[in-house]
């Protein structure tokens, strides 16, 4: 049978217990103290050492994402106040949606939808028209893609009818709402 190097004497170990507790003099329980500090002393050589570079790492990680997340949120503060000016252009459009012109609710239509062109290339999407820019938009992107689509049609009415199309208030109004839940959802106005 072979014989490991290390063994534990429970013996021992009960007969120092029992010598802590029943010695008189207490050197039982300053030897017991002293055996439990060197015990800690050597086990702090190893994990001293573990533990300060798990600090310094997690330090370097922290400071990273802090400036991943500042560089984000400093974007988003840049066009959240560049979108001011959509404030004011989305008051005109509809101060002439709700005027008694129908040649200005045309024109309100297609200022919005010029809105929404800049909204697609301030996204990032590509194409040579607002069209086929929105084609490339995926659902899961836009939420109110189909109020957009539903809005253009109406403005390309619009463009390519010219006066034979006859567009009421109620229908511009109806494609103004339309414009408005895309712009809400990118907090464009």
């Amino acid at each position: 049978m072979a014989e490991f190097p290390f063994q534990i004497d429970i013996e021992q170990i009960f007969k120092f217990i029992y010598d802590l507790f029943v010695n008189a003099s207490g050197e039982g329980l300053i030897a017991f103290v002293r055996a439990t500090w060197d015990f800690l002393n050597f086990i702090s050589l190893f994990l001293a050492p573990v533990l300060f570079f798990g600090v310094v790492y997690a330090t370097i990680r922290l400071r990273q994402i802090h400036h991943a997340e500042h560089e984000e949120f400093e974007e988003e503060i840049r066009a959240v106040a560049g979108d001011h000016q959509g404030d004011d252009r989305w008051r005109r459009i509809i101060s002439l949606a709700n005027s008694d012109n129908p040649t200005e609710w045309r024109h309100a239509v297609i200022e919005a939808d010029v809105m929404l062109d800049e909204l697609l290339l301030q996204q990032g999407y590509i194409g040579n028209t607002l069209g086929e820019r929105l084609k490339t938009v995926p659902k899961e992107k836009m939420h109110s893609l189909d109020a957009a689509w539903e809005a253009h049609k109406v403005r390309n009415e619009i463009a390519h009818a010219g006066s034979d199309f006859i567009l009421t208030q109620r229908e511009a109004r109806r494609a103004l709402d339309n414009y408005r839940k895309v712009f809400d959802e990118f907090h464009f106005i």
